[in-house]
């Protein structure tokens, strides 16, 4: 996801990622002209932990604003693993291989009723067990994963 902001200082950010350990939700600092580049899932997996899709979520206060999220996902079929070079000679990959269409499809049906509804019922065929949750997500929540690292990072590069 790219974020270039460019309202003035004043006006509060909706962007809200995770960054402290309790898990609660806190504001990212608007800064003029900065893009923030956030990974996802598959980046994750890709780099086994190095790069780290955070929690976030944008909230709705009621004011007017235009978003333009931008998603680039690996080809539907595509089996997502660890690249070699992100796992340290003679140690096991900590993530699991996954399908990347399988992964994308389970979490828009995860996430809107809709969808979630259809699946359920029988009329959204699919050739997998969509998921109850992201496994990602559980991780970071369980803290077995570390999206404070991205943020801490980001921090220390703006300052």
């Amino acid at each position: 996801m790219f974020r270039s902001d460019r309202r003035a200082p004043e006006r509060p950010s909706r962007f809200e990622p995770v960054i402290d350990r309790s898990g609660r939700w806190v504001k990212l600092p608007v800064i003029e002209g900065a893009l923030l580049v956030m990974m996802g899932d598959t980046m994750e997996t890709w780099t086994n932990g190095r790069l780290c899709s955070p929690l976030h979520r944008v909230r709705n206060t009621g004011q007017r604003r235009t978003s333009f999220p931008f998603f680039q996902a690996a080809d539907f079929d595509a089996k997502i693993t660890p690249l070699p070079q992100c796992v340290p000679a003679g140690e096991i990959a900590t993530y699991k291989p996954m399908i990347a269409g399988h992964h994308f499809l389970g979490q828009l049906v995860r996430d809107f009723p809709y969808l979630r509804r259809r699946y359920q019922e029988g009329k959204l065929p699919a050739g997998f067990i969509a998921p109850e949750s992201n496994p990602f997500e559980d991780a970071k929540l369980a803290g077995l994963a570390n999206p404070i690292r991205i943020m801490e990072e980001l921090e220390h590069a703006i300052a």
